[in-house]
């Protein structure tokens, strides 16, 4: 049996559960943990019962060894955390090895720390708790260092089925609390002065009460009626009035009687506000009426941080699980099938991505609007911020994905990278650290040779990826990589790392859940992609031997065993031949995912919401694919204009149908495809019973699909699925890699007519080859430019397009500003050239 022995107990500690209810016609009261909020969300955290007994230290300062392997998590006060003198993250859960000291330092902000354990601290209870009531004195005594703790066995958790409490405020902020009548307010002479200005917390606190006194200047509470008041019963939370004037709260170990006139109550919930107010934090009484709520009734709420395609998918498989979805949307997103098919939607105010679906704030703000318990991100936007996840917990919400730590991790790639490499996964070589210039990646590709892959390193999606293949053109393609990143990502570091040539993209579809369970739940081979994103996904990954899928797999698991990892998760692979190359590990949903859903009966989203909710999976061996799935990205891009964005109105959207189709999209006939978001319109997902079936029922579907208004990949797919080099039937004929697009197929489609290309401009005009945004002019009047250039990089639909000189010319006029909306064909610059 694992235990947890403790070696120092600091100022204090007790263990806690939520205390022993109805006892208190026998004289018992309930005690329990001082903030119960923080001790559900501890438990949480390692999937436990909300009322598992935890270790509740008062101001840090714990230290605790493991006997036999523990899972641990901190809620509650903030305090440093580390495990044999290294630092932790506080807020997910902690593998303690056998003989490892978990140490609790000084706390920070706030009081009271919560230590729960994975199957909880198995004392012998009392009247049914394990919680220490120090003013009864019943139940455990305080513990003591050298004391053994027994852990209990591990439940198996469900995902939760109500909101999670709202966490409780720590910080040295002012706080609110509400507050309803007291049986009393009548012996006052002015009750209001309750709530008028603010009180001041001191530091007579304990479990029992909290002693709260006035800035210079107010007044405290004066009584109107004067004598002495027969006993009464006290609740938790009632606000005694002393001889002073000035009040005591009651909190979890309070007497269940009392003889001074209570003026009112704070309510249950806001108690733990209370418990954890430090000295001279400033607390601010609000009237509450009895009886409300602040959270509206009906089943639990999740709100999707997303738009479009992905949002409906999340919200789809919240209905089946029973629960409510929330939406929330950009003023352009208004009308669009997401918001309609949400059980309620919030407007976001604002038109771009920062505006709206970056914006940490706003998206918290709904969720609490809403009574929403938990936030979805999909993929893309905040998906991958740690931030962002932080926040989501912070808030008291449940987070629908790894831990922030594993997010920052993974999503900071040279960090990956060291973690891949401490896993023994293979990989090309690159930097350590984030560049900080041009200059670095020069000398980087001097000493490894080139190409080299310019990568951000807090984002993934092919978005802030560039190859150099020559030295001159690096300063050029760094400055467009950060650029890309920043606005994808909201940073814009970059890393660097040797680019393997005519390789293929190959990646393992991971589920891990917080009792350390990790399978493979299929490959993908991911091959087909223009500027570094893709286009088509199949599942499994054709034309792998057994030994390189055993080595992905591999590989996959201890890469995410290694970073803690849990919840659902990509890792990719570059595959040249025999090599193997780790890419990166992509800590969300994957735009791909349905192709491996298709071929082996798994819901990841629907696994996503059990994870978090801290359940077990039921999936032990990676499972045996059945048939062969691929999935067509149909984009508003023209194959015929080297996948230039295409914005524009759909006038016409009819969806393909019968055995074997799947559509997941969010657009509808009508609809206008803005170049403010991402240029999905939506996924053609096409199963067969093997590679060669799949194929023949997409060449049907795809023939199906009918889109009109805006140029689309729909010539691309058809094409590509009657080319030998990726529809051959012998294994030796498949000789797709990533760059096959740009370098090896010749490109048989024509561009798309169906868009105004604008008027014709004077010689010597360089225009934008589509409907953009102008981010940036590399040229100034006056200035001689040779033929190729650089003139200006106009941005649609989340890329970047550079824009070339066709001549060599002197520039004579500036059509066009940064920042400036241009249209197709729209004037950039004119040229005087020699012809």
């Amino acid at each position: 049996m694992s235990a947890g022995r403790v070696l120092a107990t600091g100022p204090g500690a007790t263990l806690q559960d939520l205390g022993r209810p109805g006892w208190f016609s026998s004289g018992v009261g309930v005690s329990g943990a001082a903030d119960p909020v923080s001790l559900r969300r501890a438990n949480r955290l390692v999937g436990n019962p909300d009322g598992a007994a935890a270790i509740e230290a008062v101001l840090g300062g714990l230290e605790l060894e493991a006997e036999g392997d523990l899972v641990l998590a901190v809620a509650g006060g903030r305090a440093p955390v580390t495990v044999d003198g290294r630092p932790v993250a506080a807020t997910e859960a902690i593998e303690l090895r056998d003989g490892q000291v978990l140490r609790l330092g000084l706390a920070e902000a706030g009081r009271w720390i919560y230590l729960g354990v994975r199957g909880g601290f198995d004392v012998e209870p009392v009247l049914g708790s394990r919680s220490r009531d120090t003013l009864a004195g019943l139940g455990p005594e305080p513990l003591r260092a050298g004391q053994l703790l027994p852990i209990g066995p591990a439940a198996e958790p469900a995902v939760p089925t109500e909101p999670a409490p709202a966490a409780v405020p720590i910080g040295p902020g002012p706080l609110t609390v509400r507050v309803v009548p007291g049986p009393r307010q009548d012996w006052f002479t002015n009750p209001d002065d309750l709530f008028a200005g603010s009180w001041l917390a001191t530091d007579e606190q304990d479990r029992i009460g909290a002693r709260l006194s006035r800035p210079a200047g107010q007044p405290v509470l004066t009584r109107s009626v004067t004598g002495e008041l027969p006993t009464e019963g006290m609740p938790l939370g009632a606000i005694q009035v002393q001889p002073s004037g000035e009040p005591v709260i009651f909190l979890a170990d309070h007497p269940i009687t009392g003889g001074y006139p209570v003026i009112g109550v704070v309510i249950a919930e806001d108690v733990p506000i209370v418990a954890q107010a430090r000295p001279g934090q400033r607390i601010t009484f609000r009237p509450h009426q009895p009886g409300r709520t602040d959270r509206p009734p009906g089943p639990a709420k999740v709100l999707i941080a997303n738009r479009g395609e992905i949002a409906v998918r999340i919200i789809r498989a919240t209905r089946e699980a029973g629960l409510g979805s929330v939406a929330v949307y950009a003023d352009s997103d208004a009308d669009a099938p997401f918001v309609k098919l949400a059980d309620e939607a919030h407007p976001l105010g604002g038109t771009t991505a920062a505006e709206t679906y970056l914006a940490a704030d706003k998206l918290i703000a709904a969720a609490a609007r809403s009574g929403a318990y938990a936030v979805h991100p999909g993929y893309g936007f905040l998906s991958e911020n740690a931030d962002f996840a932080q926040a989501v917990l912070d808030a008291g919400l449940v987070w629908i994905g790894p831990s922030p730590q594993s997010i920052r991790d993974l999503g900071d790639k040279v960090t990956a990278r060291k973690l891949a490499l401490s896993a023994g996964a293979p990989m090309a070589a690159g930097t350590e650290q984030p560049v900080s210039g041009a200059a670095e990646v020069i000398d980087f590709a001097r000493r490894h040779g080139l190409p080299v892959a310019i990568k951000a390193a807090y984002g993934g999606g092919g978005r802030g990826l560039k190859i150099a293949r020559t030295l001159d053109e690096i300063p050029e393609l760094y400055e467009s990589a950060t650029r890309e990143a920043v606005a994808s990502f909201g940073r814009g570091e970059c890393f660097v790392e040797q680019y393997l040539d005519r390789a293929r993209h190959v990646e393992a579809q991971v589920l891990a859940d917080r009792h350390g369970n990790v399978v493979v739940v299929g490959t993908r081979d991911c091959t087909l992609q223009r500027r570094f994103q893709k286009l088509v996904e199949e599942a499994p990954a054709p034309y792998l031997s057994q030994d390189q899928r055993d080595r992905i797999a591999a590989a996959a698991k201890a890469i995410c065993r290694e970073a803690g990892y849990y919840g659902a998760g990509t890792v990719e692979f570059l595959v040249q031949g025999d090599v193997i190359s780790f890419l990166e590990v992509n800590t969300r949903l994957q735009v791909e995912h349905p192709v491996t859903e298709e071929t082996t009966g798994i819901d990841l989203v629907r696994q996503q919401f059990m994870i978090a909710g801290g359940g077990r999976l039921m999936i032990i061996e990676d499972p045996v694919p059945r048939g062969h799935s691929i999935e067509f990205r149909i984009n508003g891009e023209d194959p015929g204009r080297d996948f230039l964005p295409s914005p524009g109105r759909l006038i016409t959207y009819r969806e393909p149908s019968g055995p074997g189709i799947r559509v997941d999209s969010g657009v509808a006939e009508g609809d206008e495809v803005g170049g403010g978001f991402d240029s999905m319109i939506a996924k053609l997902i096409v199963t067969g019973e093997n590679r060669a079936h799949a194929l023949q029922r997409a060449r049907r579907a795809l023939d199906e699909f009918r889109i009109e208004g805006v140029a689309t990949v729909l010539p691309f797919h058809r094409e590509i699925v009657r080319h030998p080099a990726f529809a051959g039937d012998d294994p030796a004929e498949f000789a797709v890699h990533t760059r096959w697009i740009d370098t090896d197929w010749e490109n048989p489609i024509p561009p798309y007519q169906g868009t105004d290309p604008g008027p014709d401009q004077p010689s010597g005009t360089v225009v934008a080859p589509m409907r953009g945004t102008v981010i940036k002019l590399s040229v100034e009047l006056g200035q001689r430019v040779e033929a190729g250039a650089p003139i200006a990089v106009v941005e649609a639909m989340k890329m970047e397009i550079p824009v070339t000189a066709p001549a060599a010319g002197t520039v004579i006029e500036i059509l066009a500003e940064t920042g400036e909306t241009v249209a197709q064909n729209g004037p950039l610059v004119r040229l005087k050239t020699a012809s």
